[in-house]
C-alpha cells in the first residue's frame, strides 16, 4: 500500500466533509541488485554479447602443454572443464602475426583461472587481471591472445591456467588448468559470430 492519498470533498451547507481514500501501489518492494554470483570486484562477471568476424576450428584437449609434451591427448573431458567451441579472429602476419582475439565456448567446475599461455604465433600470454572463474553453464570467454599465422595445420596452443606467470597457488602446477590446441587455416574464411549469454570479457595484466 502507497502513502499517497485521494481527497474527496465534499459540501452540504456550510459543513465540509473531507474523505482520505489510500492508494494502492502496484511496483511493490525492489528486489535485491547487483551480481549474484562471483564479486566483480575480483572476479570476471557476464558482460554484453560480443560479435565478431571469426574463423571457426577444431579443437583437441591435451593433457600436456605445448609441443613435445609427455601426455598425448585426453579425453573429452579433463579434470578442470571441457571446451565446447573455438574461434579466432584472423589476424595481419607481416611478417609476425598481429595479437587478435580467440573465442571460446567451455564449461568447468567452478574452477578458478588465474592466467593464459599460448605458443605459437607470438604467443601471448599473461596473468588476468581478475579471476576468470568458470562454472558448469556453458560460457563464452574472450581471450586476448590469438596470433594465428596464414599457414595451414599450424598448431596453436592453449593453456588457461589454475596459477599465475609468477608465483603458484600452493600445490598447483604451472600447467594445472585446461590445455587445449588447434590447427590454424591458411586462408580464413570469417563468418559472423555473436556470443550469447553468458559472456565473459578477460583483459591481461
Amino acid at each position: 500500500m502507497g502513502t499517497s492519498a485521494i481527497f474527496v470533498i465534499l459540501a452540504i451547507g456550510v459543513v465540509v466533509y473531507v474523505f482520505i481514500v489510500p492508494s494502492t501501489s502496484t511496483s511493490g518492494p525492489k528486489g535485491p541488485t547487483g551480481p549474484t554470483g562471483p564479486d566483480c570486484a575480483t572476479s570476471y562477471c557476464a558482460s554484453s554479447n560480443q560479435s565478431f568476424q571469426a574463423q571457426n576450428v577444431t579443437s583437441t584437449l591435451r593433457y600436456d602443454f605445448g609441443p613435445g609434451g609427455t601426455g598425448g591427448y585426453s579425453s573429452l573431458y579433463n579434470a578442470y572443464g571441457n571446451i565446447l567451441q573455438v574461434y579466432y579472429v584472423p589476424g595481419v602476419c607481416n611478417p609476425s602475426c598481429s595479437v587478435t582475439t580467440l573465442i571460446v565456448l567451455m564449461s568447468s567446475n567452478s574452477t578458478q583461472f588465474h592466467s593464459v599461455w599460448t605458443y605459437g604465433g607470438n604467443s601471448p600470454h599473461g596473468n588476468f587481471t581478475k579471476t576468470l572463474m568458470i562454472g558448469t553453464t556453458p560460457t563464452w570467454v574472450i581471450l586476448p591472445v590469438a596470433s594465428c599465422p596464414h599457414v595451414d595445420g599450424y598448431v596453436f596452443h592453449v593453456l588457461l591456467a589454475r596459477g599465475t606467470t609468477s608465483t603458484m597457488p600452493y600445490g598447483v602446477q604451472p600447467t594445472d588448468g585446461i590445455s587445449f590446441e588447434f590447427s590454424c587455416v591458411a586462408n580464413p574464411a570469417p563468418i559472423s559470430l555473436t556470443t550469447q549469454q553468458p559472456t565473459i570479457m578477460t583483459q591481461l595484466e
